[in-house]
């Protein structure tokens, strides 16, 4: 991950929603032209809350970006079942600290 993006996902005031379930469908469109037909799909995905009983998100992806997401999720779940059998403590998650040259954020 490039250092630009690392720095915008940490200014992020994205806050993190807890969804404990998920619908998932897959759509296509279709159009005819004079070679033949054309298709295109994306998968969209809706997170939902059975806390609050509604949706909290909502994400379309495309073929690709979820296909991507799936290799990422396997992988990342393989991780996470390893850790979780490990009976170590998990390392404590490092402190990014200020270097004081970042620009202060509005406060108004």
């Amino acid at each position: 991950m490039s250092e630009n993006l690392k720095q915008k996902i940490e200014e992020s005031d994205i806050k993190p929603w807890f969804a404990d379930e998920i619908l998932i469908s897959a759509n296509i469109k279709a159009r005819k032209n004079k070679k033949g037909i054309e298709k295109e799909g994306s998968v969209r995905l809706l997170f939902l809350s059975m806390t609050t009983k509604g949706p909290i998100a909502e994400v379309v992806l495309s073929r690709f970006t979820a296909e991507k997401l799936a290799i990422t999720l396997k992988d990342s779940l393989e991780k996470l079942d390893k850790e979780l059998r490990n009976k170590k403590l998990p390392k404590q998650q490092k402190i990014i600290e200020s270097t004081g040259k970042e620009k202060p954020g509005y406060m108004g």
